[in-house]
């Protein structure tokens, strides 16, 4: 009998011990910004402030530094604000994990990548709302993050891009996005291009219209082209990014052209809005008039090679 006595007391402490230890483990993996829930279905209970601010076009970098931790970042936005939010891994075994709730807690969207997760979406609701960023993977890989927000439709960071520019730009942390706004014009068409001049960056293009909707993205190794037909009055963005794994960095290139020769703006004058603003698309066009040295092809009287009133007639559309 004193034998089972000791037994079970043994039992009894180790059986202590085990609870003990699993509320000392359980507390903690519980951070000041929550308790993971891979699911997402439970509600958080927030016991402490977020763990900072963000604005539209920023990019703020943060660690997932133990297991199971959360990061929680605030923003304010308004009701019909069209957001695109991004977040990427680039250090440890971090797998990207981001979700978006709303002011009164609710979850309106999640997204899990290996890499550079990618959510964009039309808010409901005006009000402050929170991104949480954790591991993806089983909530308990660790590692270096970079999250990136904007808004569509009233942007925090934009370029304004005109008709036969090529313009220089640069991706400096992962996840980040480079916006460009430029103008409908009448019903014609458009091309923009975008090619890396960093080796270790692919080119990618997303293009919205003035109401904010995803119309056409562009994606390659090499050189990313979106042809846009004009079908709404406004203003157009295009957000250039790292299409490789969306963790990359560099510099690139990026040109707006008219699709078709001619006069776009009906002022018979090449100021920037025409297809003619391209340097290669005028290089092309005179090249086709080379006509064989001597040969005087329009009864002009010149031999030079060039049929120059044939490129006067296109350029001034006469």
């Amino acid at each position: 009998m004193k034998m089972h006595s000791i037994q079970l007391g043994c039992l009894v402490g180790i059986c202590m011990g085990i609870l003990i230890f699993s509320s000392l483990v359980t507390k903690n993996y519980q951070t000041v910004e929550g308790t993971h829930n891979l699911d997402g279905n439970q509600t958080l209970s927030y016991s402490g402030n977020a763990t900072g601010q963000i604005g539209f076009g920023e990019t703020v970098e943060g660690t997932i530094d133990h297991p199971r931790k959360i990061d929680i970042y605030e923003f304010k936005a308004d009701e019909g604000d069209t957001i695109i939010i991004r977040a990427s891994s680039y250090s440890g075994d971090l797998f990207a994990g981001v979700r978006l709730r709303d002011s009164t807690n609710n979850i309106l969207q999640e997204a899990r990548s290996p890499n550079t997760a990618e959510m964009h979406l039309t808010l409901d609701h005006s009000g402050m709302h929170k991104i949480e960023l954790f591991d993806g993977f089983d909530g308990t890989k660790t590692g270096d993050y970079c999250l990136y927000l904007e808004r569509i439709n009233n942007p925090g960071s934009t370029i304004y891009m005109d008709f036969g520019q090529v313009l220089d730009g640069f991706i400096s942390k992962p996840a980040q996005m480079q916006l460009y706004a430029f103008p409908a014009i009448g019903e014609g068409c458009s091309v923009i291009r975008m090619n890396c001049t960093s080796v270790d960056m692919w080119p990618g293009i997303q293009l919205y219209d003035p109401d904010g909707y995803l119309i056409a993205e562009s994606r390659s190794f090499d050189t990313a082209e979106i042809r846009i037909t004009f079908l709404k009055a406004g203003d157009y963005v295009a957000l250039a990014y790292d299409e490789w794994d969306g963790t990359r960095t560099g510099s690139f290139r990026i040109g707006l052209f008219m699709d078709t020769p001619g006069d776009a703006n009906g002022d018979k004058v090449i100021n920037g809005r025409d297809l003619i603003a391209s340097k290669m698309t005028m290089l092309d066009m005179i090249e086709s008039l080379m006509v064989p040295p001597g040969v005087d092809s329009n009864g002009d009287g010149s031999v030079d090679g060039l049929d120059l009133i044939a490129i006067r007639k296109i350029i001034l559309n006469v």
